[in-house]
């Protein structure tokens, strides 16, 4: 299975899944490959997109650990947040966040261990994403579509439906769309 994230314009971040190890490779827009990093001694890569920060550097989810891959593909600072990491890891300023497979937000600020900021309660297959208004909005045991302040930790039901898949997507409008 290959997976492709392209950022910037100028870099293709591709994911290789096998039986034999998990990859990363971080290629040029051009095709030429900047790195390969087999992250297989770190467990199965988790069902996150990466993210790309501003001084070059990546951070992936690989199980139920938060992994900075440096500029060269090193492995730089990790913590183990303690469970399966699903959806997005999503920058917050000079931290990142992520949702466990449970539904609960983890924040990792790199200098200190990674801490629960809050709970979704309950599955959270596809992670979350954030609202216009800063909310964390995630499709919750696949019934309902659930609002969280970051801040707080204080999580909210807004819609109720047997059936939803996620995870939402926000338009420009800020209007919440689920499928």
């Amino acid at each position: 299975v290959f997976l492709f994230f392209f950022f910037k314009q100028k870099t293709a971040y591709e994911m290789l899944r096998s039986l034999v190890g998990s990859e990363m490779c971080i290629r040029d827009r051009d095709g030429t490959m900047r790195f390969q990093t087999d992250l297989s001694g770190f467990g199965a890569i988790a069902p996150t997109h990466p993210l790309p920060k501003e001084d070059g550097t990546v951070v992936v989810a690989v199980g139920s650990q938060l992994i900075v891959l440096d500029r060269d593909g090193s492995v730089g600072q990790r913590a183990d947040v303690g469970h399966r990491l699903v959806g997005s890891i999503v920058s917050d300023g000079r931290s990142v966040l992520v949702t466990t497979d449970g539904g609960d937000v983890m924040r990792w600020s790199f200098s200190l261990p990674p801490y629960r900021i809050g709970t979704f309660r309950g599955s959270v297959r596809e992670g979350f994403v954030r609202s216009s208004k800063g909310e964390l909005l995630a499709v919750v045991d696949g019934q309902r579509l659930v609002a969280m302040d970051p801040t707080t930790g204080v999580a909210v039901t807004r819609w109720f439906v047997v059936g939803l898949e996620g995870p939402p997507t926000v338009g420009e409008s800020g209007t919440v769309h689920v499928a």
